[in-house]
C-alpha cells in the first residue's frame, strides 16, 4: 500500500539557489549579497587574502594573532562590550587566519541588519590592539599551540605538513609556533593590519532574509589608503624524501601525505578506497584533502 502511495507522489523539482548580487565599490572592495528566505537572519563574511601562505618562519601565526585580538576591542569598546552588543542582536562575531586567507564573520536576527554591519566595519576599521588584549590573547594561542602539541593526530599533522612542503609556508600551521607567537609585538600586529586590511583586497559576503540596501552596505563598507602588497607565493616544491616519527603510545595512528591536482588527485582518491577495503586498521582512517 505504502509503495503504491508513493508511487503517485510527484517528486518537487529542487528550487534553484537565490543570484549572488556582486558589485565592486569606488574604494575597490568587492561585494557579495545573497537574498535567503530559509531563515529569518543576516550573515556576514569579510575575507582578504593572506593567512600562513605569506608568512615565513619568524612571522609563522601573524595573520591569526591578528585577527584574534581584532575582535577582543576598538576604539569606543572592550572585547566585554563587543561581545554584549552582538549577543543583543541575537548573533555573534568570529575572526581567524587559515591558510590562504582571514576571515571576520558575524551573524544576527535580520532585523538587525544595519546594526550588524556597523558594528562588522567598527572591529574593521577602528581595532584599539589594547595591552592587555593583545598579552591575553597570546597566552590562549600559546596554550593551543601546546594542546596541538599533546594531540597525536594534530602532531603527527603538523609534522607531515612539514616533511610535505618543507621550507614552502604551507608547510607553517596556521596558528603559528610558540617562538614566533612569543616574538609578536603589538607595533608588529598593527604593521600588519596596515598591509592586510586594503579596501583593494577585501571581500565582504552578506546573505539576508531579505534584500539590504545596498546604499547603506556601501556605507558600512572599509575605507582605507592603500599600502603595500603582500608578496605572492610560488607553488611548493616536490618533497625530497619520506619520513617517519616512531613515539611510544597506546594508540596507533598513521599519517600519510602527498599533494596532486586534478585528475591525478581523483585516481589517487580511487586508489586509496579500493586499497582499505584490504586493511582494517586503515578502515577507520579517512582520506582528507588539504587544500
Amino acid at each position: 500500500l505504502l509503495a503504491v502511495m508513493l508511487a503517485g507522489v510527484t517528486p518537487v523539482p529542487a528550487a534553484d539557489p537565490p543570484p549572488v548580487t556582486r558589485h565592486r565599490l569606488a574604494n575597490g572592495m568587492t561585494l557579495l549579497v545573497r537574498e535567503s528566505r530559509a531563515a529569518r537572519v543576516v550573515a556576514v563574511s569579510l575575507q582578504v587574502p593572506g593567512g600562513s601562505a605569506t608568512e615565513e618562519v619568524p612571522t609563522a601565526g601573524l595573520t591569526n594573532f591578528l585577527q584574534a585580538v581584532m575582535v577582543r576591542g576598538t576604539a569606543r569598546r572592550r572585547a566585554v562590550e563587543i561581545a554584549a552588543a552582538v549577543e543583543d542582536l541575537g548573533g555573534g562575531i568570529d575572526a581567524s587566519g587559515d591558510v590562504d586567507h582571514a576571515e571576520i564573520s558575524a551573524h544576527a536576527l535580520a532585523d538587525h541588519w544595519q546594526a550588524l554591519l556597523d558594528l562588522l566595519a567598527e572591529v574593521t576599521l577602528t581595532p584599539a590592539f589594547a595591552p592587555d588584549e593583545v598579552e591575553r590573547t597570546r597566552r590562549l594561542i600559546l596554550g593551543r599551540i601546546q594542546s596541538r602539541a599533546d594531540t597525536p593526530l594534530a602532531f603527527a599533522t603538523d609534522l607531515m605538513m612539514r616533511e610535505l612542503y618543507g621550507p614552502h609556508p604551507y608547510a607553517l600551521p596556521p596558528g603559528g609556533e610558540a617562538a614566533s607567537i612569543a616574538a609578536v609585538t603589538r607595533e608588529t600586529l598593527i604593521a600588519h593590519y596596515r598591509r592586510v586590511y586594503r579596501p583593494d583586497r577585501l571581500v565582504l559576503a552578506a546573505g539576508a532574509a531579505r534584500p539590504l540596501p545596498l546604499a547603506a552596505v556601501r556605507g558600512a563598507s572599509p575605507v582605507q589608503e592603500r599600502g603595500a602588497s603582500l608578496c605572492l607565493i610560488s607553488a611548493p616544491p616536490p618533497p625530497a624524501r619520506r619520513s617517519a616519527l616512531l613515539a611510544g603510545s597506546r594508540r596507533e595512528l598513521v599519517v600519510i601525505g602527498s599533494y596532486w591536482g586534478g585528475r591525478r588527485q581523483r585516481r589517487i582518491e580511487r586508489r586509496w578506497r579500493r586499497f582499505v577495503r584490504f586493511c582494517p586498521l586503515l578502515q577507520r582512517g579517512s582520506f582528507v584533502r588539504l587544500g
